[in-house]
């Protein structure tokens, strides 16, 4: 029988030992990524993967899902970071509002969206999609308002476009208020 030739062992063994921990480790790059939150030195609490649900009397009022929240406790404010924020309308009508970022006051009453990458988008009834830079939403008031340039696609073949966008809650009434333009395709 013959002997083992230990540099050969040694050699094999070092591969598999280095495997294993890029393997189990990843790269320092690829662990910076997938961990890194959103950076805000007076930020009190940092979550990430969070939901967030309001109710009122057992109720679901809304609910935010988010990649990334930060919390601020002196101004009481919750930052977020890919965010996706469900609603209905008074009458039933199921609202989703995306955005790359977001800020909420601790109370959930009021709500703004903006743009960093993408779109900020409303998904509406019956495949309606609104897109803009930034939205504003008020539970007290019961309306989603931008001030920017906005987009109402309805499937391929129509969009308006036009200055300013205002959705009521109360009776699922959108309207644009200024500059309003029509494609049919």
């Amino acid at each position: 029988m013959k002997g083992l030739n230990y540099p050969w062992v040694i050699l094999i063994a070092g591969f598999f030992v280095l495997v294993f921990f890029l393997g189990f480790f990843g790269s320092p790059e690829k662990r910076l990524e997938d961990k890194t939150p959103i950076r805000e030195a007076s930020a009190d609490l940092s979550l990430s993967d969070v939901l967030f649900v309001q109710t009122r009397a057992g109720v679901k009022e809304w609910a935010l899902q988010a990649k990334q929240a930060q919390l601020f406790e002196n101004d009481q404010t919750a930052h977020f970071k890919t965010i996706s924020f469900e609603l209905e309308t008074m009458s039933g009508i199921p609202l989703t509002l995306s955005a790359d970022s977001g800020k909420m006051d601790m109370a959930g009453e009021h709500f703004t969206m903006q743009k960093e990458k993408h779109p900020v988008s409303v998904t509406w009834r019956e495949g309606y999609t609104i897109e803009t830079s930034e939205l504003n939403w008020s539970a007290n008031q019961k309306k989603i308002e931008s001030n920017s340039p906005v987009q109402i696609k309805m499937g391929d073949k129509i969009s308006i476009l036009g200055e300013e966008l205002m959705i009521a809650l109360d009776d699922a009434t959108l309207n644009i208020l200024g500059n309003v333009h029509a494609k049919i395709n």
